[in-house]
């Protein structure tokens, strides 16, 4: 319930002709056609069949620590390399022909925009006319004619000056527009050239601002009877006419005149050889004449204007008649809501809250919302909601407190009480605040019994408390939150974001005692062992939090396996110092002699009995056993705390121990004083070596799955020592011939 990328390959452009559009899907294989790698990774990497997460698997699987990683890399980084070079060289022999080829895409992008204008006033056509014919249905398709109408007004608030008024009326859009001339009604002079706006319920006319007409005027622009239609440009930009690069902003021009098509009249001129492609709007008392850029354009005017008049009739005889529809029923709705429960339910809610029957006061206010939304919007409706709702905020309120007093005193919580509010809460639509309170509840309920713990002397026992207590109390919260929530999966999210919010306050009261309190690494690495098992329950409701559990103490068991491995190493340096390098003798101790021979089979040391001679005596110095019994326990520890990011410092620590020992013993063969001992010194060296150190080495592999090389390399650290057969070089002879090498 509450459970919370692929490398990107860079694909080479493909060449193209002149005079045909770019192909754009090109693959990585046709790529290495062209330029052929002989590396096997780089084919590898470019195969069509390439899955990048299995690599990634098969890579950390097999590398052995981070060095492999960052050669690898390297290689990986070197044929990004040569096939970036590749690719820049096919770049640069196909240069000219890119060019072409974006020359082609940018008149291909100015033709695109031409025709996807083209449509769009097509579009607002055919949906005219569509309203025009279907009377039955004059609601069809209101939300997208709505962003018709904004994206139009926009527009023209870009490109007019002073028609914001034009703009503030609701369902206002353009139909039609287009450049016509003035003239002048009684003796036909042109006067001056406008742009003229068709909308759906009037007429807009707009005159070119003088700087624009400037500019048309340097240009030797004149405007010819009749007007004859301009070129379209190939541009993306620009396309009836040009604009002022001196102007600031899309606005050309300027408000002049608005008319209502309802008082509006268009009349054809008949045409003459002197009189083209005029016709006359009459507007009492007013009457204006133009003239269209060509009779193809008259003609379209003409036929947009008396179609646009049509829907607009149409459009309000429809208004008309569905507003006096919306009497009739708001008449009706009146007469339903004026039922004698509805209007007391105001003052009932007021009585079940006094009488803290709010089971009643919810399902009043469910009845109530109800049956409000049979019924459409309307003033006596939005009364009536308005009402209610105080009296909800009131129950509501009154809800939070009784959940506080649920919670009880001294963290005493009812669980049944505090669900029964919770789910009040939720049918009264206020699921965020229900979800907020229900886990505060139960944050201040763990937080009092984790206070209830008393800190004893024995820590292991007090954090297997600490973690049971926590963790069985997230457990019960979880169980608890899925009856309450029980339609609202919503709400998981907020629960599994508490749920970490607690873990973090879990982690520094385990941090406090445990890594605080200068535990050795056995205690650390019990009580660690404890949290992790109770954290693992969580997966019984859902919680996966053992992540989460591990990265924040990463940091905390780094520092506890650097300390112990110091501890250790310090114990290790004492005892050599006090070593006498003689056999073990058990005289009078044969309890002892058990003891060390079963923890040595314990350790998998199976022969161990062999070393065994005279009933009492073990053929093996005091030193190495205590270096063994040292290192097995630091490596069951380590292994109760490990993390894959721990793995480097945990081999690390393990490899200085053994270092220590064998500097310990490289220490004594070069001292006379034990020169009758050195046979028994070397036979404690291949002890450790030979049969300890393999038994370790298989223990690690069978716990991750692959040897560890650190440790194999420890082998040939030693041959010298096993393999002479007297006395080594003192210290002074080493440090003779070190200078002999460096001086040749």
């Amino acid at each position: 319930m509450f459970y919370t990328s692929a490398p990107v390959q860079y694909k080479p452009t493909q060449t193209v002709s002149h005079g045909s559009p770019p192909s754009l899907k090109h693959g990585a294989s046709q790529f290495m056609e062209q330029n052929p790698v002989t590396d096997p990774l780089a084919e590898r990497l470019a195969a069509p069949t390439f899955d990048a997460e299995s690599y990634v698997r098969e890579l950390s699987r097999n590398c052995d620590g981070d060095l492999d990683l960052q050669s690898h890399m390297k290689r990986i980084q070197a044929v990004s390399e040569e096939t970036s070079v590749a690719l820049k060289k096919n770049v640069y022999k196909n240069y000219t022909q890119f060019i072409e080829t974006s020359k082609e895409i940018s008149y291909l992008e100015a033709e695109m925009y031409q025709l996807s204008h083209q449509l769009t006033e097509e579009r607002l056509l055919l949906h005219s006319f569509h309203d025009l014919s279907l009377k039955d249905d004059v609601n069809s398709d209101r939300d997208t004619k709505q962003d018709l109408e904004k994206n139009n007004l926009a527009s023209l608030l870009e490109m007019v000056e002073g028609c914001s008024q034009v703009t503030e009326v609701p369902g206002r859009y353009i139909v039609h527009q287009g450049s016509v001339m003035h003239l002048n009604s009684e003796t036909l002079e042109p006067q001056q050239l406008m742009r003229a706006f068709l909308l759906n319920d009037s007429l807009m006319l707009t005159s070119i601002l003088r700087r624009r007409l400037h500019n048309i005027q340097a240009k030797k622009v004149e405007m010819p009877k009749p007007l004859r239609a301009r070129k379209p440009r190939r541009t993306a930009t620009k396309t009836e006419e040009d604009m002022d690069p001196k102007s600031r902003g899309p606005i050309r021009y300027r408000f002049v005149a608005l008319f209502e098509l309802d008082n509006l009249a268009v009349v054809n001129i008949k045409e003459t050889d002197e009189q083209k492609s005029l016709f006359k709007v009459l507007m009492f008392p007013d009457n204006y004449v133009f003239q269209a850029e060509s009779a193809e354009k008259k003609a379209e005017w003409l036929q947009i204007i008396d179609s646009t008049k049509q829907v607009h009739k149409y459009m309000q005889d429809a208004q008309k008649r569905t507003e006096a529809e919306e009497s009739k029923g708001l008449k009706k709705t009146q007469d339903l809501l004026s039922v004698d429960w509805l209007k007391d339910v105001p003052e009932n809610l007021d009585v079940y809250v006094a009488q803290r029957d709010f089971e009643a006061a919810v399902e009043l206010v469910q009845r109530t919302t109800e049956y409000l939304s049979n019924f459409q919007p309307s003033q006596a409706v939005r009364d009536i909601r308005n009402r209610v709702e105080s009296r909800v905020k009131n129950v509501c309120q009154q809800l939070v407190t009784e959940l506080q007093g649920a919670s009880g005193t001294a963290g005493k919580s009812n669980p049944g009480a505090v669900r029964r509010v919770v789910v009040m809460l939720v049918k009264l639509g206020r699921s965020a605040k229900a979800c907020e309170l229900f886990l505060k509840n139960c944050s201040r309920v763990i937080d009092h019994h984790l206070r209830q713990l008393k800190i004893e002397g024995n820590t292991v026992l007090y954090i297997s408390k600490l973690s049971s207590t926590f963790f069985y109390g997230v457990i019960e919260s979880a169980e608890e939150f899925k009856k309450a929530f029980t339609d609202n999966n919503d709400s998981a999210s907020a629960f599994v974001v508490w749920s970490l919010e607690e873990l973090s306050g879990f982690v520094q009261r385990f941090s406090s005692q445990v890594f605080g309190g200068g535990n050795s690494l056995t205690i650390v690495a019990e009580c660690v062992h404890t949290a992790c098992h109770y954290c693992d329950k969580l997966r019984d409701v859902g919680l996966e939090l053992m992540f989460q559990l591990r990265s924040q103490m990463l940091e905390d068991l780094t520092l506890s396996l650097q300390d112990s491995r110091e501890q250790l190493e310090e114990q290790l340096r004492h005892r050599a110092n006090a070593e006498d390098w003689a056999c073990l003798n058990f005289t009078k101790k044969a309890d002892a002699l058990t003891q060390l021979i079963f923890d040595m089979e314990a350790f998998g040391i199976d022969d161990f009995k062999n070393l065994v001679f005279d009933g009492c005596k073990v053929d093996i110095a005091h030193t190495t056993v205590e270096f063994c019994r040292c290192a097995h326990t630091f490596i069951q520890d380590g292994m109760k705390v490990y993390l894959p990011a721990l793995h480097d410092i945990f081999i690390s620590c393990l490899c200085n121990l053994f270092d220590c020992q064998i500097v310990h013993i490289k220490s004594v063969l070069d001292e006379d004083a034990y020169l009758q001992h050195h046979d028994f010194i070397r036979k404690n060296a291949a002890f450790i070596m030979e049969t300890f150190l393999p038994i370790m080495e298989e223990k690690l592999e069978d716990a991750f799955g692959r040897g560890v090389d650190q440790l194999i390399d420890l082998h040939g650290e030693l041959d010298d020592l096993l393999q002479g057969e007297g006395p080594l070089a003192s210290s002074g002879e080493v440090e003779a011939q070190e200078e002999e090498e460096e001086v040749v």
